[in-house]
């Protein structure tokens, strides 16, 4: 799955250009073929989109689109299989979606390394009153977490130096 920016500028010399948002479904054999199956647009929030007064448009999030096209794929019989998803799709309402009996996906998704999780936190909080604190956890960044975990297994791309890119982990 992709995403492309939502009608934003893209350069300063250029400062007309816009392009629309479409998040794509793909399907793979895991080896050659790779083709789109699927897409919708994406409409941000009735009045976020300045270029479009008196248009309404329906309004659903990209996770929403994801679900959805995913749905139609096992509908119409696309096999089950994995689903492999760029960092905006890291989130914990996508990957419940993704594993709820009505879908029953794996899933491989890219780990943005600023995000951070919420653990409990190993001794109790209070407040300058002594009082129990609301917020009994701690923020850790994904990383860590990832480093502490010995069965985590990395994924990803090498580097390839003919066209100057560098490796990049998905996790």
């Amino acid at each position: 799955m992709g995403a492309v920016p939502t009608r934003q500028r893209w350069w300063p010399c250029s400062p007309a250009l816009t392009a629309t948002c479409i998040v794509f479904l793909y399907y793979s054999d895991g080896n050659l073929i790779k083709f789109p199956i699927n897409f919708r647009l994406f409409y941000k929030e009735k009045g976020k989109m300045p270029w479009q007064r008196g248009k309404t448009s329906p309004h659903q999030t990209k996770h929403e689109l994801a679900i959805e096209m995913l749905q139609w794929a096992l509908k119409v019989g696309f096999p089950k299989s994995m689903v492999l998803a760029d960092s905006w799709f890291c989130t914990g309402t996508f990957v419940k979606a993704l594993k709820h009996k009505s879908l029953d996906l794996h899933y491989i998704i890219e780990v943005n390394a600023k995000y951070t999780a919420r653990i409990p936190c190993k001794e109790p909080k209070l407040t300058p009153t002594g009082r129990l604190a609301k917020k009994q956890y701690d923020q850790i960044s994904l990383p860590k977490i990832f480093e502490s975990l010995g069965s985590v297994v990395k994924y990803g791309f090498a580097p390839d130096p003919e066209i100057d890119k560098l490796q990049k982990v998905l996790y």
